[in-house]
């Protein structure tokens, strides 16, 4: 199956200027969200905390306050140095993991200028289904197909709380990729990177499932209104 075409400049490295150090951790995306002027930034909320090397896991309601300035880098060929974005969205209902196999609140999401409305994502209207071919938009530490953006996998797993897909190419180092796409044919957004690794003979990655994330993301900014 062809990859999907996607806007150029869509996926970045964030950087954080917290109140309690510096996080350069994971990978975001932009992403359209109707009746916005602009698109936000994605991420995983789990970087904020000893993933991304702070010393606790810090709240998703605290991050407003804590986060004083957001800095990102792109992936792309020719993009070179750091831009500032906005400021952070809280998402009052996201956070942390607390249970094993339940990323349904993994997610940050922060400012970004309208100028950026053409690198932006779409969010797929609903989950992707078992069997289904994805791809995983990042830029990947090492593996057979490093010097690509776009890792094929297919859905094992869909749930409210997990998609889980596991990967073509089982050579891949994904560390660094937390907050990433996962991207169905259409180039449409259909999860959220959180995790994966090998199991034997097959690499497994897992997202944090649209539906749950559009719906984090309406209520966060229903409350900032």
């Amino acid at each position: 199956m062809t990859p999907p075409s996607l806007p150029r400049g869509a996926i970045v490295r964030p950087e954080f200027d917290t109140a309690e150090g510096r996080i350069s951790a994971g990978t975001a995306f932009f992403a359209a969200i109707p009746g916005q002027a602009g698109p936000l930034g994605l991420t995983a909320h789990h970087l904020f905390g000893t993933a991304g090397g702070l010393e606790r896991e810090v709240s998703a309601t605290e991050l407003g306050q804590l986060v004083r300035a957001v800095y990102f880098s792109g992936i792309d060929a020719g993009e070179e140095g750091l831009q500032r974005a906005g400021s952070m969205v809280v998402l009052p209902s996201a956070g942390h993991s607390q249970e094993a196999g339940d990323w349904s609140t993994d997610v940050a999401a922060f400012r970004a200028p309208a100028s950026f409305s053409p690198r932006a994502l779409r969010l797929a209207p609903r989950n992707a289904a078992p069997g289904e071919d994805v791809w995983l938009v990042a830029e990947v530490l090492g593996g057979t197909s490093a010097g690509q953006h776009l890792h094929r996998a297919r859905v094992v797993h869909s749930k409210p709380m997990l998609l889980a897909y596991q990967f073509e190419d089982t050579t891949l180092e994904l560390r660094a990729t937390s907050g990433a796409p996962v991207v169905n044919a259409r180039g449409e957004v259909v999860g959220l990177q959180v995790s994966g690794g090998p199991d034997g003979d097959v690499l497994w990655g897992n997202a944090h499932p649209v539906e749950s994330l559009r719906a984090h993301l309406m209520r966060g900014l229903s409350a900032a209104e």
